[in-house]
């Protein structure tokens, strides 16, 4: 993976100037979400991160896929302790998360930063702790947060996030459910035709639906998935056939 590197400092220079001008933990973590938000989706990636998430252990400031973030107040770090004391709490979220998703403790990466300093933590696969040790925010270390982003960019498989992604209101389910539609509708294909026919005769509840209820497809790529089902008045054999086919 190649990050161009006025990319790179153009974010550098963007999270050092929201920490010059940021009193709280909470003016970090607006500025270094914002310039993430900005700069992030410039590398190829969209940074969509969960924030607030709730775990056993308590609340990560934000989640972008399998890298926990968690922010702390202007210059906290300058005390040893208390940058030991972060990392320790970003290993808790990393178990917790693990746990939730029924994932290995390994597949995660935390950052923690006070704006002027960022840490790294981690588990191995053996299951030892791996804390780094304090950098300074500059164009190596967020060069390294980058690169972890992008190597971390994969969902949890739960069944939250497959919902999400395939369930009845998903884009992706709508534009599946409109292109088998026009490819069961056109009956170019032979094949789909006679699979259709073959789906007909066992199921005898839809044959006669159009004739008896006189009903004709109005099924359009408006229309929601969710409503389909829900609507059963407007769907003709052929459209419970493209939705049963797909799901």
């Amino acid at each position: 993976m190649t990050i161009g590197n006025e990319i790179i400092n153009n974010l550098t220079t963007k999270l050092i100037l929201e920490a010059g001008k940021a009193s709280t933990e909470e003016d970090i973590r607006v500025g270094f979400e914002n310039s993430f938000k900005t700069y992030v989706p410039q590398t190829g990636i969209e940074y969509d991160a969960n924030y607030e998430k709730r775990v056993k252990s308590g609340r990560v400031d934000a989640l972008f896929r399998h890298l926990v973030v968690e922010y702390k107040e202007p210059h906290l770090f300058e005390s040893p302790g208390e940058y030991n004391k972060a990392a320790n709490q970003a290993l808790k979220y990393i178990k917790a998360l693990a746990s939730e998703n029924l994932e290995d403790d390994s597949d995660y990466i935390a950052m923690f930063t006070d704006g002027f300093v960022i840490g790294f933590t981690r588990f191995t696969c053996d299951g030892d702790k791996v804390i780094s040790t304090p950098r300074p925010i500059n164009e190596e270390s967020v060069h390294t947060l980058v690169e972890y982003m992008h190597a971390l960019n994969f969902k949890a498989l739960s069944a939250n996030n497959i919902l999400a992604d395939f369930g009845p209101n998903s884009p992706v389910t709508r534009r599946a459910v409109n292109a088998l539609w026009e490819a069961f509708a056109n009956k170019k294909d032979r094949r789909s035709s006679m699979f259709f026919l073959e789906w007909q005769r066992f199921s005898g509840r839809f044959q006669a639906s159009e004739k008896i209820l006189g009903l004709k497809c109005r099924l359009s790529p408006k229309l929601n998935v969710s409503e389909l089902i829900s609507e059963p008045s407007i769907l003709s054999s052929y459209s419970f056939f493209t939705v049963i086919t797909l799901f």
